[in-house]
C-alpha cells in the first residue's frame, strides 16, 4: 500500500478484527464495522465475506479468496459481479470435486469417503453438491457430516469409524484449517487415509491436499475482516 501511496496513519486508517478462532462473533465484529461507516471492507474468505453482506448492502465488500462466490450466491457472475461485493475466487468448488477424483485414484480399493463439512461456510453448499456428483460419477459411496466447531472433530471420526469408512475428504474453511493437526492425529490413529484442501493439512501429517497455494495470496487467512477508511 504504501507503494501506491498510501501510509497507515496519514492518509489512510485501517481498522482490524480478529475473532480468535469465534467465529460466532463474525456478525458483531461486521456491523461494527458498518458503524464505523468505512469506506471499504476486506474480507479473507467466504464465511467472512457472508457476514459482511449481511452487515450491508452498500459499503464496497472485496474477498481476497473466495472458495465459490457464484455458487454462494455472493455475486451474480465473474465478469459482472453486481452489487457491492467483488474479489478474487480460488474455484474451490471444482478443485474440491476433482480432490475426491484424486483420492479414489490415490487409494486402491477406495469405495467409501467421509466428507467433512461446515454449514457455517457459505461456499460448503455448492461446494458438496460437486462432491456428491462427482462421488455418484465414480461409483464412490459417501458419508458426509456436518462438522460445526473444533470439539465435534472426535465424535465426527467415531461415526466415520462406525461405519467403516475407507477415507475422509475434508472440505476447505477456517475452521478446518485451524484444526489441522487434530484432524492428521485422528486420522492417523484410526489409519484412515485423508484428502484436505489447503498444503497446511498435509504438512500436519495428513496424506494428501489439493488445492490452491494459499501462501501466494496477500491477506493472512487470521485477518477476520479489514475495514480501510481513507482520510480526505
Amino acid at each position: 500500500m504504501r507503494e501506491l501511496g498510501w501510509v497507515e496513519g496519514q492518509n489512510i486508517v485501517v481498522e482490524y478484527r480478529w475473532t480468535e478462532g469465534r467465529f460466532d462473533r463474525l456478525p458483531e465484529f461486521a456491523a461494527e464495522l458498518v458503524r464505523l461507516k468505512v469506506d471499504v471492507i476486506v474480507a479473507p474468505t467466504s464465511i467472512y465475506a457472508g457476514a459482511a453482506k449481511r452487515a450491508t448492502s452498500t459499503i464496497p465488500i472485496v474477498f481476497a479468496s473466495h472458495a465459490d462466490p457464484i455458487g454462494s450466491g455472493h455475486v451474480a457472475s465473474l465478469a459482472r459481479p453486481g452489487g457491492n461485493m467483488t474479489g478474487l475466487t480460488i474455484v474451490m468448488t471444482e478443485t474440491t470435486a476433482k480432490s475426491l477424483e484424486v483420492f479414489r485414484d490415490a487409494v486402491p480399493g477406495l469405495s467409501r469417503v467421509a466428507v467433512l463439512w461446515d454449514p457455517a461456510t457459505p461456499s460448503h453448499g455448492p461446494g458438496l453438491n460437486a462432491v456428491e456428483a462427482m462421488g455418484r460419477a465414480r461409483g464412490l459411496r459417501l458419508q458426509t457430516l456436518a462438522v460445526r466447531t473444533a470439539g465435534e472433530f472426535d465424535s465426527a471420526f467415531s461415526a466415520i469409524v462406525q461405519e467403516r469408512t475407507g477415507g475422509v475428504l475434508v472440505l476447505s474453511t477456517p475452521l478446518f484449517i485451524g484444526g489441522a493437526r487434530r484432524l492428521a492425529e485422528l486420522a492417523i490413529r484410526h489409519k484412515l487415509p485423508t484428502m484436505l484442501g489447503p498444503s497446511e493439512h498435509a504438512e500436519a501429517g495428513g496424506l494428501l491436499s489439493y488445492g490452491p497455494d494459499r501462501a501466494d495470496l496477500t491477506i493472512p487467512q487470521s485477518v477476520l475482516v479489514r475495514a480501510a477508511q481513507i482520510i480526505e
